[in-house]
């Protein structure tokens, strides 16, 4: 069950001609789905990022994807870069951040997680943040 008030990040690294970041974020609620492209310049390489928002105020949507272009732009797209949004979302919004990494060497697919603290297992190619509440899923 999904909680009434959540935010998922997913990233994944890829290498793109024009080396920019893609930031399609996809506003998902019971009356409209909406969907835009952000475009962010960096000198290294691209990041797509997706937002979706179930039932989270514009307000807040709109500072996260804010705060990850800010931290981009600053670390790069690399593990820095996404080991920074974890810290930095950790103190913002309290220790309900989780991290869930897939990757084939992974143990069966399974996710490693932890309502106390970031698990930063994202590899290379995607990753997934997710915003929990403490009233978890």
């Amino acid at each position: 069950m999904l909680p009434s008030f959540s935010v998922i990040v997913l990233l994944s690294a890829i290498v793109h001609f024009e080396r920019s970041i893609a930031l399609p974020v996809r506003q998902i609620s019971k009356s409209r789905s909406q969907e835009s492209d952000i475009q962010l310049r960096t000198s290294r390489q691209a990041l797509n990022i997706e937002v979706i928002a179930r039932d989270v105020p514009k307000e807040m949507e709109d500072e996260v994807v804010k705060f990850v272009k800010e931290v981009l732009a600053k670390h790069g797209s690399g593990s820095a870069g996404v080991s920074e949004i974890g810290r930095k979302m950790d103190a913002k919004y309290g220790p309900y951040w989780q991290v869930f990494s897939y990757s084939a060497d992974a143990n069966m697919g399974a996710a490693r997680h932890s309502k106390q603290h970031i698990q930063l297992e994202v590899n290379k190619e995607t990753g997934v943040l997710i915003y929990q509440t403490e009233n978890g899923f």
